[in-house]
């Protein structure tokens, strides 16, 4: 190969590397939208979505990443 052709390729790698990190870049700076919940009275919250209600303390957790009551800690790297 010329040195033409040999830097046309590394430019076509770079290229698609470069595509490659903006997907990864959208991935991690995406955030869903989450409506506000505003609690009942009774210091109680009905999720929804699953319809569970939220009152005191609970070992319940909630696996929906778009879970409108629990906040989310995630990463996508």
């Amino acid at each position: 190969m010329s040195g033409i052709e040999d830097l046309q390729e590394q430019i076509w790698e770079l290229q698609a590397q470069v595509r490659d990190l903006e997907a990864k870049l959208d991935r991690i700076t995406y955030v869903p939208p989450v409506v506000p919940m505003t609690p009942l009275k009774s210091n109680s919250t009905t999720c929804t979505r699953c319809g569970i209600r939220w009152e005191g303390v609970m070992s319940y957790y909630c696996s929906n990443l778009d879970c409108p009551i629990q906040m989310q800690v995630t990463s996508q790297i």
